[in-house]
């Protein structure tokens, strides 16, 4: 299997995202509303409409639902020390699925841990250590764990550049799988904000005190072990791309409504039971994304 951890890596290219945005403000520009950052706590919910697997009769649809929270901020080894824990669960939907799969819930149970060393005015040290869960809660053995680590550098500029690069790798079904990341972000002014690079990229504009608009492309995607008809543990991984445009509302403080739509394409479901391996091709699918949550 060859798919990463994509959803984890976004969340740190927005925590970079993030901290540029409120990092980079001159004193021209203190008037102007800052671009919230991404979404440090709260719950999203997406679905996907049905889409034809490999050009059949078979349909698949997905509903995502997922939590985050963090338990706060702390000092440990002369580091900000933040873990978090998000649950996520995928709901897969079949039309016509046959011997293909049936109707069934994945569930993603994942605990980041970052420690952020600001070493001096320019640099900033990231280490993420993830250990999670992916599994339908019956699948048990051994490949339904896996263990991802990450290490950043963000350099800040002094002005409206920065970038982030690192690299890591993650234990994923036994094997281990390199994880490159790069993102330049520039902020024109303190209501907009560009994040360019791997594996996210992103815009957002602030019109004024109650509306934010932003849109973004990012691969997406999940790898859970499932007990299948046959009381076997099979592997399934699902990527894909998604572009979408959104909305978001403030509510109150720091706290946001988003919505967002947009297309899910170069889909792939890959199913592996250790005795077969089978690649699908998804069609493209609309999707519509809507969260509620904190974004500092």
């Amino acid at each position: 299997m060859k798919h990463l951890l994509t959803s984890v890596l976004f969340c740190l290219s927005c925590f970079t995202y993030g901290e540029t945005a409120s990092g980079d403000i001159d004193e021209n520009q203190i008037t102007l509303l800052p671009v919230p950052g991404d979404m440090a706590m709260g719950i999203s919910t997406q679905h996907i409409n049905f889409s034809n697997i490999d050009n059949s009769t078979i349909e698949a649809a997905l509903d995502r639902t997922m939590i985050k929270m963090p338990f706060g901020k702390f000092k440990a080894f002369n580091n900000l020390f933040i873990p978090s824990v998000s649950i996520e669960r995928m709901g897969f939907r079949f039309n016509n699925g046959g011997s293909i799969a049936s109707d069934t819930e994945l569930y993603t149970i994942k605990t980041p841990l970052l420690f952020i060393d600001k070493q001096d005015d320019h640099w900033t040290r990231i280490v993420s250590i993830t250990p999670s869960l992916h599994s339908d809660l019956e699948a048990t053995d051994s490949e339904t764990f896996s263990l991802m680590g990450l290490m950043l550098w963000k350099y800040n500029s002094g002005g409206p550049h920065s970038w982030t690069f690192g690299a890591g790798a993650n234990r994923l079904f036994g094997e281990y799988q390199p994880i490159p990341m790069f993102a330049y972000a520039y902020s024109t002014q303190a209501d907009t904000h560009y994040v360019v690079g791997f594996p996210a990229s992103k815009a957002e504009h602030r019109f004024n005190q109650q509306w934010s608009l932003f849109s973004k492309l990012a691969p997406e995607g999940g790898n859970w072990r499932y007990r299948s008809h046959e009381e076997n543990n099979v592997s399934l991984s699902y990527k894909s791309w998604v572009a979408t445009i959104g909305m978001r509302r403030h509510i109150k403080e720091k706290f946001w409504a988003s919505f967002e739509v947009g297309r899910s394409f170069a889909r792939k479901l890959e199913l592996n039971d250790d005795s077969s391996e089978e690649e699908l091709d998804v069609s493209d699918g609309n999707l519509i994304l809507f969260s509620i949550g904190l974004h500092p």
